[in-house]
């Protein structure tokens, strides 16, 4: 996985789940005013929306918004229970996200 990220950017919430749950990732800054990346990608190629967090999950499989990223992860060790898995609780949560 790789994070694309801006420092001070909610992408933060998404690189402290990563760490959270001991996820392999490698992390790639997006200059946001400039939209390349620090490796001189076209950010607008990887997200056409060019917005942070994006998270690569493999090889031309992106997942955008926070609101979708963080469930995402979340699910990724349920034993963790870092969100409900249905109901109320899990509208909260994701009401909370948005």
């Amino acid at each position: 996985m790789k994070l694309y990220y801006t420092p001070g950017a909610c992408s933060l919430a998404v690189h402290i789940i990563l760490n959270e749950l001991h996820l392999d990732y490698d992390l790639e800054k997006v200059d946001i005013k400039t939209h390349q990346t620090e490796t001189g990608q076209d950010f607008f190629k990887i997200n056409p929306k060019g917005a942070v967090p994006t998270l690569e999950l493999s090889k031309d499989v992106f997942l955008t918004e926070i609101v979708a990223i963080l469930p995402f992860l979340a699910e990724l060790d349920p034993n963790k229970q870092m969100i409900p898995n249905m109901g109320l609780e899990r509208a909260r949560v994701l009401e909370w996200l948005g």
